[in-house]
C-alpha cells in the first residue's frame, strides 16, 4: 500500500471459512495522487458492489502521511468518506476496520508497535482538535479509543509484523452490514465531487455548442455526449450527474422543438399563399427532418412526408382555382415543382400538369359559349365564371410566355385572349352609348324603368369585382370597365338628378298624378340599389329630396285633421260626414308611404294617431250606450233618468253612424273601418250606434203603449164598478208608465217614439179623468153611503203623492172640503127635519 495506490480495478479474493465463503474485495484507493477521476470510478465500482452483495464489511487502509499533509485534511477527507456508506456510523461502526500503513515515514516514530499507536492517538486528537463535522468526530473518537485500548477495529499494518491469517480472521469476524442503502449509492470524496460537478457542466457545454454547430459531424459528437450522459446517470448516481442528465434531456428536447418549429415554419411557408418557398426552404426543411429523425427514436422522417400527401393534393387544387391570378399561379406552382424535386415526387408533378392541361381546355370551352353582348342577361354567377375563366385564359397566355414546361402546351392561348379583349370592349362601348343617347335627349318616358341600363351597369360592376377580387389588371379590360362605369353613371344620375329637381319645384301642393313619377324614381333607384361604387348612392339623395318635400305638404293636411280628431276626442263629433270625407281623403294618400325608405309610413302613422283620436271617442261612445242600457233597472219600467241619457247620447251617435258609413264604405271593410290590428278592434262592429240607442227606445215605447192599455182599462173598469182595492196599485203603474213616456216624449228627434208616447200621455190622462169625474158625481148628492166617500177620499189623498198622474186629479183638500160641506148640508137638514118634527 503506497502513497499512490497500484490497484486500478478491483482484485478479488475468495476465502473459505467453514461452511460459508468470504469474498475479498481490493478496491483502488481515494484521496491518493492518482486524481479525482480514478477516485469516481472507484466510488461508481463500489456502489455497484454495494448493490449486488447481501452484507458488507469494511477495511480502509490508511497511509500515516495522510495525517500530516494539509493538517490531516486527507485523513478527514477519507473518515468522511467511510461515514457515508451506512447510514449511522455509531451503529455500524462494528462493520469496520482502519489500518494505518507507513509509520516508519512519521519523524521520531518509533519501531516499537505501542509507541506508535500512541504517536497515531496523539495526531488524531491533534486533528479532532481542528474538526467540526461532528460524524467525522466520532469516527475520530473511534479510532483513536480502538487504537488506545489494542481493540481489533483499529491497528498498524506492517508487511513483516502484522499477522495477516489473524487479521483476515479478524476482518471476518466484524459484523456484516445489511442495510446497504447508503453504500449502494455513489458516494464521492469533497474534491472528487467538485471535479465531478465541473466535468459535467463541460460536457452541457459541449452539448450546447455540438447542436449549434450545422457541422453535419456533430451529430456524432452529440450521441457521443448523451451517451456519456447515459453512463454517468446510470453508475453515477449524485445529484450534480443528475441534475445535468436532467439538463441534456432539456437541451435535447428545446432542441427537438426547435427542430421541430422549423419545420412548422417551413412548411407553413410551403402551405401560405403569401409566403415563397424556394429550393433553400425545402433544403432546410429536409435537414431538419433527419436531424429530428436522429434525436428522436419516435419519429420517422419518410413517414411526416408520406402524411403531408393531403397537403399535396390541397396545394394542386389551390393551383388550379389561382389559375385566375398569374402571380399566385405562378409561386404556388413553383412550390410544388420545388417540392418534387426535393423529395422525389415527380408523380405529383405530372399530375399538376395534367389537371392544368384539363383546366386550359375547359377554360376554352367556357369563353367560347358566352357571347359577351348576352353577358348582363346572365346570372351573377355565370358572369363570374366568365371574368374568372378569362383570367385564367390571361394567365396561361403569361405562363406560357415566361416558363418552359414540355409536360404543358399553351400555343393558343395567346390568340384566343386578345380576340375575346376585343370583343368586350365593344360591347361596352354599345352600352355607353344607349345611356349618353337618352341623356342627351332629356326625353325621359316613365315607364323606361331603366332597366337594360341596369343590368348593364351591374354585370360592369360584378365583372370589376371579380377582378378586385384577385387584385390583378387585365391588360386594359379593368381600365375599360372603369370607362364604362363612369360613363353609364353620369348620365343616369344626371337624368335622374334632373327629373327629381323638376318635381321639386312643382310640389307646392299634393297632387295625386305625381303617383306614376315616384313610381318611376323608386324603381330607378331600386334597380341601381346593388351598385356600390361612385356616385350611384346619389340617385337616393335626389329621391330623397322629392320625398322630403312633398312630406309637409301632406303635414300640412294631416295636422288640421289631427286637430279636428283631437275636438272630437275632447267635445264630441259634430258634422260626421264631413270628418269621414276628410279622413278618408288623407287615407288615399297612403300610396306616397311605398315611396319612403323602408319602415318609414310617413301617411299611414299619421292616419294611426287620427285615428285613434276618432277610434277612442267612438269607442267612449258605445261603452257609455252599452253601459247605460245594461244598467236599466231590470224591470218593465225604465227610469226617466236612464231615457234622459239616451236622449243625450242620440245626436253624437247618429253623427258617428255618418262618420263610420262613409270610412267603412271608403275602405271596402266590414265591420272594422281601421287600420289597425282587426282583433284588437273585433268588439267595434260597425252597426249603427244611433240605429241601436233609437231600436230600444222604439221598442221600450210599444211596450209602455200596451202596458198603458192594459192599465187604463183596469183603471177605468175598476172607478166605473166603485172598486178601490186594486185604484192605488195601478195608479202607481199609471205613474211608472207616465214618467217614462213623458222622458220619451221629448225626443223629438224620434218620430215613432215621440207620437207614440205622446198617444199614451193622452191616454192615461183621460183614465186618471174617471176618478175626478166620478168625485163629481158623487159629491154633488148626498146618498148616505158614507164607505164610498170615504174611499173616494182615500184615493184621491194616495194617487195625490203620485208624482205624474197626481197632477191630473182633483185637489185633495178640495174634495174633503166637499165632503164636509156635503156632510154639513146634510147634518143641517137633518136638524131641521128634527126642529120642524119636534
Amino acid at each position: 500500500h503506497a502513497k499512490a495506490s497500484k490497484t486500478r480495478s478491483l482484485n478479488a479474493f475468495l476465502r473459505k471459512c467453514g461452511d460459508n465463503e468470504v469474498l475479498f474485495l481490493d478496491s483502488p484507493g481515494l484521496e491518493d495522487t492518482r486524481g479525482a477521476e480514478m477516485d469516481i470510478a472507484t466510488s461508481a465500482l463500489l456502489s455497484q458492489v454495494a448493490k449486488r452483495c447481501k452484507s458488507l464489511r469494511f477495511v480502509i487502509l490508511i497511509h500515516c502521511a495522510s495525517l500530516l499533509e494539509e493538517r490531516g485534511n486527507t485523513f478527514r477527507s477519507v473518515l468522511q468518506f467511510a461515514n457515508l456508506f451506512v447510514q449511522d456510523f455509531s451503529e455500524s461502526k462494528m462493520s469496520f476496520m482502519f489500518m494505518f500503513t507507513h509509520t516508519d515515514e512519521i519523524t521520531g516514530m518509533s519501531n516499537s508497535s505501542g509507541d506508535a499507536k500512541k504517536r497515531l492517538q496523539e495526531e488524531i486528537i491533534q486533528i479532532a482538535s481542528a474538526t467540526k463535522d461532528e460524524d467525522v468526530l466520532a469516527v475520530l473518537d473511534f479510532v483513536r479509543r480502538s487504537l488506545k485500548k489494542n481493540y481489533p477495529f483499529a491497528d498498524i499494518l506492517h508487511p513483516l509484523d502484522t499477522n495477516f491469517p489473524k487479521l483476515a480472521d479478524a476482518i471476518e469476524q466484524l459484523q456484516g452490514v445489511r442495510d446497504l442503502t447508503s453504500a449502494s449509492s455513489c458516494n464521492l470524496t469533497l474534491s472528487s465531487r467538485f471535479k465531478l460537478e465541473v466535468a459535467v457542466q463541460h460536457l452541457l457545454e459541449r452539448l450546447q455548442a455540438a447542436l449549434r454547430s450545422s457541422s453535419p459531424n456533430n451529430t456524432t459528437k452529440v450521441k457521443d455526449i448523451l451517451r456519456s450522459f447515459h453512463y454517468l446517470s446510470e453508475y453515477v448516481d449524485v445529484e450534480s450527474v443528475r441534475k445535468a442528465a436532467r439538463q441534456s434531456e432539456e437541451i435535447i428536447n428545446d432542441h427537438k422543438k426547435d427542430l421541430n418549429r422549423c419545420i412548422e415554419l417551413e412548411f407553413t411557408r410551403w402551405t401560405s399563399s403569401s409566403s415563397a418557398f424556394e429550393k433553400g426552404n425545402a433544403r432546410a426543411l429536409q435537414d431538419a427532418l433527419l436531424l429530428l429523425q436522429d434525436f428522436d427514436s419516435t419519429f420517422s422522417a419518410e413517414r411526416w412526408i408520406q402524411s403531408k400527401n393531403e397537403d399535396v393534393t390541397k396545394l394542386q387544387d389551390e393551383i388550379l382555382m389561382k389559375a385566375s391570378s398569374c402571380k399566385q399561379f405562378r409561386r404556388e406552382f413553383g412550390k410544388l415543382q420545388t417540392w418534387a424535386d426535393v423529395f422525389c415526387r415527380a408523380d405529383v408533378f405530372k399530375e399538376l400538369c395534367t389537371k392544368l392541361m384539363t383546366l386550359f381546355e375547359s377554360t376554352m370551352a367556357i369563353v367560347s359559349r358566352t357571347d359577351p353582348a348576352t353577358l348582363h342577361e346572365q346570372p351573377e354567377e355565370e358572369v363570374t365564371l366568365f371574368v374568372e375563366s378569362f383570367m385564367v385564359l390571361q394567365t396561361m397566355r403569361d405562363f406560357s410566355e415566361q416558363i418552359s414546361v414540355p409536360e404543358i402546351n399553351l400555343a393558343c392561348a395567346t390568340t384566343s385572349h386578345e380576340k375575346l379583349l376585343e370583343d368586350l370592349k365593344c360591347v361596352f362601348r354599345s352600352w355607353t352609348v344607349k345611356a349618353a343617347q337618352l341623356a342627351e335627349s332629356k326625353n325621359v318616358n316613365f315607364k323606361d324603368d331603366f332597366k337594360d341600363i341596369a343590368s348593364h351597369a351591374l354585370v360592369l360592376e360584378s365583372m370589376n369585382a371579380v377582378l378586385r377580387k384577385y387584385d390583378i389588371g387585365v391588360n386594359s379590360l379593368d381600365k375599360n370597365i372603369e370607362s364604362a362605369l363612369r360613363s353609364l353613371e353620369s348620365d343616369v344620375i344626371g337624368l335622374f338628378t334632373l327629373c327629381c329637381d323638376d318635381l321639386v319645384k312643382n310640389s307646392s301642393s299634393f297632387d295625386p298624378s305625381w303617383e306614376p313619377k315616384l313610381r318611376w324614381m323608386r324603381d330607378a333607384c331600386q334597380r341601381f340599389s346593388k351598385m356600390h361604387s361612385g356616385r350611384w348612392k346619389e340617385m337616393f339623395s335626389s329621391f330623397s329630396a322629392v320625398t322630403n318635400k312633398i312630406k309637409p305638404v301632406l303635414y300640412s293636411s294631416s295636422g288640421e285633421l289631427e286637430n279636428m280628431s283631437q275636438v272630437t276626442k275632447e267635445h264630441g263629433m259634430r258634422s260626421g260626414g264631413r270628418l269621414g270625407e276628410d279622413l278618408v281623403k288623407f287615407r288615399r294618400c297612403k300610396w306616397f308611404d311605398s315611396y319612403l325608405p323602408q319602415g318609414e309610413a310617413f301617411v299611414a302613422n299619421c292616419c294611426v294617431a287620427i285615428e285613434l283620436a276618432f277610434q277612442e271617442r267612438i269607442e267612449e261612445k258605445s261603452t257609455e250606450l252599452a253601459r247605460t242600457l245594461t244598467s236599466l233597472p231590470q224591470r218593465k219600467y225604465f227610469s226617466s233618468e236612464s231615457i234622459e241619457k239616451l236622449e243625450l247620447l242620440l245626436p253624437e251617435l247618429k253623427e258617428i253612424d255618418k262618420f263610420l258609413t262613409i270610412v267603412s264604405e271608403s275602405a271596402g271593410v266590414k265591420p272594422s273601418p281601421w287600420t289597425q290590428d282587426p282583433e284588437e278592434l273585433a268588439a267595434l262592429d260597425h252597426e249603427s250606434l244611433f240605429e241601436k240607442c233609437a231600436s230600444h227606445l222604439e221598442d221600450h215605447t210599444h211596450y209602455l203603449s200596451d202596458q198603458a192599455t192594459e192599465c187604463t182599462r183596469d183603471w177605468t173598469t175598476n172607478i166605473s164598478a166603485r172598486k178601490f182595492d186594486c185604484v192605488y196599485s195601478l195608479a202607481q203603474n199609471l205613474d211608472l208608465i207616465y214618467a217614462d213616456a213623458k222622458a220619451l216624449n221629448n225626443i223629438q228627434s224620434l218620430e215613432v217614439v215621440a207620437q207614440k208616447s205622446h198617444e199614451i200621455l193622452y191616454d192615461i190622462s183621460n183614465a186618471v179623468q174617471e176618478l175626478s169625474r166620478l168625485v163629481k158625481s158623487e159629491l154633488k148628492i148626498f146618498r148616505g153611503d158614507f164607505n164610498l166617500k170615504v174611499n173616494i177620499l182615500t184615493s184621491i189623498k194616495a194617487c195625490s203623492r203620485l208624482s205624474h198622474i197626481g197632477k191630473h186629479l182633483t185637489d185633495y183638500k178640495d174634495v174633503q172640503h166637499q165632503v164636509r160641506n156635503l156632510v154639513a148640508s146634510e147634518a143641517q137638514k137633518v136638524e131641521r127635519e128634527i126642529e120642524a118634527s119636534v
